[in-house]
């Protein structure tokens, strides 16, 4: 990486033994913004979407964790539906005949898995095991694409709980991790 030439020597010195990296300013160098090299034209300042720059986002545990317990209480209520709560499968309090392959297993994995990831045990395995339930939900009844299935909503649930799966739990778990 470069930095922009100036004729003042206010600006941060190259440490040549680490090619790419400024002197701290506690070493006699001064912060400057770090350029690429331009290709024939003025040079490209860096940004946060050019740079690996670290930022340090304490809010991103907080919000994690607030997707991870709505978005668990809405599959637990999903799961809780085809138990005949909130109004049941069929808006009467109907609930799905029992010990029955897909319906009753799959409201059985939702209570489970929504359960679990809204209190944050054992997050990631119920996340990923609910990713895969809802999975099966989007390409199973009717057709491969989830706009013939009305699957529109159970397609966002999988790819969610796959990146809950993948990230963690966040903040105010039970059991991190």
């Amino acid at each position: 990486m470069n930095t922009r030439p100036s004729s003042d020597d206010t600006h941060a010195k190259i440490d040549t033994a680490r090619p790419g990296r400024q002197t701290p300013p506690s070493q006699g160098g001064t912060p400057k913004p770090v350029y690429w090299p331009g290709g024939g034209g003025e040079p490209r300042k860096l940004s946060l979407w050019t740079s690996q720059a670290h930022v340090d986002n304490r809010l991103a545990p907080v919000v994690l964790a607030a997707v991870r317990v709505v978005v668990g209480f809405l599959y637990l209520s999903r799961g809780l539906q085809g138990f005949g709560l909130f109004g049941g499968i069929d808006g009467v309090g109907g609930a799905v005949d029992l010990w029955t392959w897909p319906d009753f297993w799959g409201s059985a994995l939702e209570v489970a898995g929504g359960g679990l990831v809204v209190l944050g045990l054992c997050t990631r395995t119920a996340a990923f095991v609910s990713s895969g339930v809802m999975a099966y939900a989007v390409h199973a009844p009717m057709g491969l694409l989830p706009l013939q299935n009305m699957g529109e909503q159970a397609a966002l649930l999988s790819w969610v709980f796959l990146l809950i799966a993948v990230l963690g739990p966040g903040r105010f778990a039970l059991r991190r991790g």
